[in-house]
């Protein structure tokens, strides 16, 4: 297996079929959603990463998980707000 660092073949085909899925449903849902829910990968992956794989839930993992929170929180009231004006 290669060294640390490197990339496996399987990796890289997954990184790329999420690409592909989220520039089909671009059209269909919208930039702003799909910004909205690519931003909610990382979150997906770390609860799935204690859960599942007993990661510890570090402070600096709780003060980022506010910050994507806070910032999709932020998108969608903006976007709210224009839909209003």
């Amino acid at each position: 297996k290669g060294g640390e660092g490197e990339v496996d073949c399987h990796e890289a085909q997954g990184a790329q079929k999420d690409i592909d899925i989220a520039t089909r449903g671009l059209p269909m849902r919208g930039a702003t959603l799909t910004a909205i829910l690519g931003a909610f990968e990382p979150l997906t992956a770390m609860i799935i990463s204690i859960l599942v794989f007993g990661d510890t839930l570090t402070p600096g993992i709780c003060i980022g998980f506010v910050f994507i929170i806070s910032a999709v929180l932020l998108l969608i009231f903006l976007k709210m707000k224009r839909h209003e004006a």
